[in-house]
């Protein structure tokens, strides 16, 4: 990490998992956990501003310009996704979310069998 913060590369690999299904967990999470790299102010303005909103068509809007932004300047660039499967009996209803961080398993509900 300290060669990565002090830029001695070309490219380096790293990954993140979704912590909560929102734009932001990805846009927002970028500037925190990349501060390697130079974040134009635009980027950081539309992200900042978004995370604070509560209408949901300006947030995705303003997400969405964020993400064309990433995309166009190549500040990060996605090379491959990860799938998670998790095969459930018949019995299990309302299965764990997030099912690839180790579940919340306290909303599971197993019906007898």
């Amino acid at each position: 990490m300290d060669r990565i913060r002090a830029q001695e590369y070309d490219l380096h690999v790293n990954c993140w998992i979704a912590d909560y299904p929102d734009p932001d967990t990805f846009l927002r999470a970028a500037l925190a956990n990349n501060d390697s790299l130079e974040w134009s102010e635009e980027y950081t303005r539309l992200v900042s501003e978004a995370a604070q909103l509560l209408d949901q068509k300006t947030r995705f809007e303003l997400y969405a310009r964020a993400d064309r932004m990433l995309c166009e300047q190549a500040m990060i660039l996605p090379v491959f996704y990860y799938l998670c499967r998790a095969y459930m009996k018949p019995w299990i209803r309302r299965e764990p979310k997030w099912f690839a961080r180790g579940g919340c398993w306290k909303d599971v509900i197993i019906d007898p069998h």
